[in-house]
């Protein structure tokens, strides 16, 4: 038995819907695997920005040592020279065993330790200006990161909608002519009919 033009278009229209969804989920798979190829790659490079940052700051704080090696440097070479002055005084004075003596010399002392405590703040200081700077410049690269992705799957979801809209505009055309052909068909039918 023959399918009524009724049957028939409406299998013909479940057809279309079908095919529609069917190239919804093809694009939509395809488009999922290329936005995590993408993130993963995005990812990559950020991660390597980051380790990149992360080496540049450990060489910072692994130079630090060696920059204020010269000031340390200097306040034992000036301890020195105060102790040395500091002894010819009182030799001269004949007071080498005296409590002035010991006072004068652990004030030296304590200059020194004041001296060298300086010089450490100093380079606490460094090292934590370093150490903000490696963070805030990672945070800024993960932010990075994350605003590559976010654009890209915004991207990606506005043209999976737009590609959607066409194949839908698409298919209710197609499904528009036939229902025009179709119509068309049935009334020269019908007028074939009537003219017998």
């Amino acid at each position: 038995m023959a399918q009524s033009p009724y049957e028939m278009n409406k299998e013909y229209k479940k057809d279309q819907g079908n095919g529609v969804w069917e190239d919804l989920k093809t694009i939509t798979g395809s488009s999922d695997q290329a936005l995590a190829d993408y993130a993963g790659s995005v990812t990559a490079a950020y991660d390597a920005a980051k380790r990149q940052e992360e080496r540049a700051a450990r060489q910072q704080q692994d130079a630090l040592p060696h920059q204020y090696r010269a000031s340390f440097d200097k306040n034992e070479l000036q301890q020195l020279i105060n102790e040395r002055q500091l002894k010819e005084r009182m030799n001269r004075m004949g007071l080498t065993d005296s409590g002035l003596n010991r006072s004068q010399q652990t004030a030296l002392q304590l200059q020194r330790s004041n001296a060298d405590q300086a010089v450490m703040q100093q380079k606490n200081a460094a090292a934590a200006a370093i150490r903000q700077q490696a963070q805030s410049n990672l945070s800024a690269l993960e932010q990075q990161k994350l605003q590559a992705v976010a654009n890209a799957q915004y991207n990606m979801q506005s043209r999976k909608q737009d590609y959607l809209y066409s194949l839908l505009s698409a298919a209710n055309d197609r499904y528009a002519n036939l229902a025009s052909a179709y119509y068309n068909g049935e009334l020269n039918r019908y007028a074939a009919d009537k003219t017998d």
